[in-house]
């Protein structure tokens, strides 16, 4: 596991603020209970300890930007609405859901957001992809 300090950047060390959805402690910590994860569970898929989530969520540190995308990929919402809590950008799993009027039956929901969430896993591990390629070209080009 890599400790909070390697992958937060000296800038994003935050004063601890309330945890309502006003805050991206807040969303965050709404989009994973919406995406049915407990922090470890989070956690290990970053590759990050559960105590580092819980001071995302406390908003005490804040992610680097190369691990936001990834964490908006795994919790199923955009990167916008969680870092600025558009509820107009919001695409969790149940986003918009209750506006639509939808016939029992007609449309297989449970595999379109199973289909959606790969997707977002997907995206985001590519992110880290290329958050990698990148680091590694500047290192060429030094």
């Amino acid at each position: 596991m890599t400790s909070a300090s390697e992958f937060d950047s000296p800038s994003s060390r935050l004063a601890p603020v309330d945890n309502s959805a006003d805050t991206f402690g807040g969303r965050l910590r709404a989009a994973r209970r919406a995406s049915d994860l407990s922090r470890g569970e989070l956690a290990d898929k970053l590759g990050f300890k559960a105590k580092t989530v819980k001071a995302w969520e406390r908003n005490e540190l804040e992610p680097r930007p190369d691990k936001m995308t990834k964490l908006a990929g795994l919790l199923n919402v955009s990167l916008k609405w969680l870092l600025t809590g558009d509820d107009a950008e919001r695409q969790g799993p149940t986003a918009g859901l209750e506006r639509r009027s939808l016939r029992p039956g007609s449309i297989d929901l449970q595999g379109v957001l199973t289909e959606l969430r790969a997707i977002r896993t997907e995206q985001a591990g590519l992110a880290d992809r290329l958050a990698r390629l990148e680091v590694e070209l500047q290192r060429l080009s030094d």
